[in-house]
């Protein structure tokens, strides 16, 4: 769910393919060595980052047209049973291979621009962030990564070994204790075809934080409902087995919490796999949130619901407009929910109350550690 800026604001020069011809500083590759581990260890020196952009962007020589190698490429090796999604990415990366085969053949710059995304969306599985990333992609200003919204980099990607699809987006490694993180190149590979079009914009910097977090969340136990019917696929789904769940799910959650922290518990994968489809885990924002902002500013990161943006769409999108600090929209592309919800399911009151029960202390230290009572989320309803 990663996506550039550029703003289509143009100045008087040419595009930089053009233009610059002077060789700027270029960054040593050797910088990639060990980047991984040091970022693990939240002790990674910071790139050298260019001013005239808004994205965080730098310069890197381009000795090669073909800078991917395919055969043993992250992603290509990571999707290489899903032609479908192994096709996207080998298709973003033969755009950027034909543009620097031209640009090499013809003696223009031998360098590329690259660039990490300018906000990351956080979004739970069910939670609307496929919504919520189809309005945010229709600002002009905004440019999205040609090989799609989802990369999985900072999650089971990055310490995949041969993974195992276990279950809907749920993997299993079959390498015990790979812990080695995958090169963070392969992840910038992807960002390659937004970066080119942000160089012939040729983008001036303007004040402000280089990078925003974007959490968004639903009420717990409507994005348990919605979690449940989705991974039960075909199988039958009833009131009755959606209580059973939960209630292993709560006795579960409630066993780990009497011997361990909230934050363990709520990081334990195991834990998870044990009571899917019904993953408390998954409604569980504060701690998760709480590791957020001991990294990013308060400032750098908005939060937001997924009811707000369901009941509001164009003034939620206009908000993150704003904190972008990109003009408004008089018209809001509305995103597609994937509902796959059956209309005549409905839980037991019981259900929901227990699962309201659960969750509401947590919620109370959300809402107090956010210091906005709206993430009790006291008018939600199923």
């Amino acid at each position: 769910m990663n996506q550039r800026i550029v703003d289509t604001r143009r100045s008087n020069l040419k595009s930089t393919e053009d233009t610059l011809m002077d060789e700027p500083e270029l960054i040593d590759k050797n910088i990639y060595k060990g980047l991984d581990d040091r970022i693990d260890r939240m002790e990674a020196e910071p790139l050298p980052i260019l001013t005239n952009y808004r994205t965080p962007c730098w310069y890197e020589n381009l000795s090669t047209p073909d800078p991917y190698p395919l055969s043993t490429h992250l992603y290509m090796r990571f999707f290489r049973r899903n032609i479908k999604v192994r096709g996207f990415y080998q298709n973003t990366f033969q755009k950027s291979i034909t543009i620097y085969t031209r640009r090499l053949k013809n003696g223009l710059r031998r360098w590329r621009l690259r660039c990490l995304p300018f906000f990351y969306l956080i979004g739970i599985n069910r939670g609307g962030s496929t919504a919520l990333w189809t309005s945010l992609a229709s600002h002009p200003q905004l440019m999205s990564s040609k090989a799609g919204k989802e990369h999985h980099y900072w999650n089971e990607i990055r310490y995949a070994g041969y993974l195992q699809m276990v279950g809907y987006g749920r993997y299993k490694n079959l390498i015990e204790n790979d812990t080695v993180p995958r090169p963070i190149k392969s992840y910038l590979d992807i960002f390659d075809s937004a970066a080119e079009q942000i160089a012939i914009n040729y983008v001036f910097n303007e004040d402000g934080e280089r990078f925003h977090p974007i959490g968004l969340g639903n009420y717990d136990y409507n994005h348990l409902i919605s979690e449940y019917l989705v991974y039960q696929g075909y199988h039958p789904k009833t009131a009755e087995q959606f209580h059973e769940l939960s209630s292993e799910a709560v006795f579960q959650m409630k066993t780990c919490l009497r011997n361990r922290t909230l934050r363990s518990c709520a990081y334990d994968g195991s834990l998870a796999l044990k009571t899917e489809p019904v993953v408390l885990q998954h409604s569980l924002y504060y701690p998760f949130i709480k590791d957020w902002l001991e990294v990013f500013t308060r400032k750098q990161m908005i939060i937001l619901r997924s009811e707000d943006f369901y009941r509001n769409p164009k003034m939620v999108v206009n908000d993150v407009f704003r904190f972008f600090g990109l003009a408004a929209m008089d018209k809001v592309r509305r995103g597609g929910r994937n509902e796959r919800r059956p209309t005549d399911f409905v839980p037991y009151n019981r259900t929901l109350d227990m699962l309201h029960d659960f969750f509401h202390s947590y919620n109370e230290q959300l809402a107090e550690y956010l210091r906005s009572d709206k993430f009790l989320w006291k008018s939600s309803v199923f």
